[in-house]
This record gives C-alpha cells, structure tokens and sequence, in this order.
C-alpha cells in the first residue's frame, strides 16, 4: 500500500482513484455540522456560478467572492451552522479550498473528507480498504500550504490517530490561521476553532460523488 500527501489543487489534479481531502480550518467541520443535522440533499462546490444557479428555497453557506453580491445564508462556520435548522433541507456549500480540490479530481473511485473530527474512522476505512491512497491538504484556498492541514494528513498518513496528539493539535490554537477566529466576529467566530481542533466531533465517514458539475456529500449512515 502507498500513501502520499499531496499540496491543494495543483496535488489534486495529479492523485489517483482512492482520495482523502483535508481542510481542517474549516470546510470539513462545517461539512460534518451540516450532515449531523440531517439535510435531504448536500452538495459541494467551489464555483459561485452553482450558487447563483441554485434554487430559491435552497440553503447557502459559504463566503462570496470579492466584490459579488451573491447572498448567502451562514458563512463557512461549523459553530454556526450547528445552530441551522437543516432537518430535510436542500443545501449548497461553497469553499474554495475543499471545493476547489474535489473539482481538480481526474479519475477518483473513493473520495472521503476528512479533519481531525473524523480522523480516526477515516483512518480505520483507509487501512480495512487497502489499496493506493492520496491525501491532500487541501490548504488556504487550495493554492498555498498551511501547517494545520499538514499536520492532519501526516497523522492520517502514520495510521495512529489514537495516539496523544492533543498538546500538538492545541499548539495549533496559535498558528497564523488561527488569528482569524475572534470572539463576536459573525465570519470567524472563536467557537469554529473549537470545533475545527476536537478529535470527537464526529465519528462518520464522509463520502464526496459527482453530481452534476458539483459533489454530492453523505456521511456513512447513508452510504451503507
């Protein structure tokens, strides 16, 4: 078996059929906190021409692009859309980081998501399945490395999630991503880092699929 990491878009467009996407700060959390309410239907996107697209009565999250004037429901925040009431609602999520990854994909067979809330199962699936496996930190936007994504993928790589890793995942509570939660910011509010650092969020993995020019999202309740 040969597991490698590979670096945001440019790493995606080169990985084979089996794919894990990282993106700890913060479309996979966010992700997790939308499945954990029970949508009727979750897509993923990077483009914001899906959104515009999308029907009226569908949820929006995720951010605008600079200088759009597209609305959107909730920013990309998993404290905030825990809140939601997205009990059998439609749901598009747009992330450039994630999103922009999944779109660079060429062949892929298996794609999970993955961050340190659902590492562990993530890593359990990976080694009962066998086989070659990319993971990909997906990185700010998809275009430039940052170290908590490193950090994830190389603890999913060494197949040991069970190990202490707690000290290290709250040293990152002080890395340069994580200036930007602040307590009473609506776009990165303090509670995201809380959820995008917790090993026991969540204990489900998430399957990405093609869907019609974006990615359909289930956790494993659904895809058994």
């Amino acid at each position: 078996m040969r597991n490698q990491i590979l670096q945001g878009i440019s790493g995606a467009s080169l990985a084979g059929e089996n794919v894990v996407i990282i993106d700890v700060f913060r479309a996979v959390p966010t992700a997790i906190s939308i499945l954990q309410k029970n949508p009727r239907k979750y897509w993923m996107t990077s483009s914001e021409k899906n959104i515009i697209s999308s029907s009226p009565e569908t949820i929006r999250i995720g951010k605008p692009f600079m200088g759009s004037d597209v609305r959107y429901d909730a920013p990309n925040s998993p404290s905030i859309v825990s809140k939601m009431d997205l009990l059998g609602k439609d749901i598009i999520h747009r992330t450039a980081g994630c999103g922009g990854c999944l779109d660079a994909l060429k062949n892929p067979k298996i794609i999970l998501l993955c961050s340190f809330s659902n590492i562990e199962i993530t890593s359990k699936f990976i080694q009962s399945h066998g086989g070659n496996w990319d993971i990909i930190a997906a990185g700010h936007q998809g275009l430039s490395p940052v170290e908590e994504d490193n950090y994830c993928a190389r603890v999913l790589l060494n197949g040991n999630p069970q190990s202490n890793f707690d000290k290290r995942t709250n040293d990152l509570r002080y890395i340069g991503s994580a200036n930007f939660f602040q307590k009473g910011c609506n776009e990165y509010p303090l509670d995201d880092l809380d959820l995008c650092l917790d090993s026991r969020q969540n204990s489900h993995l998430i399957f990405a699929k093609s869907s019609g020019g974006m990615w359909y999202l289930q956790n494993s309740q659904k895809s058994t």
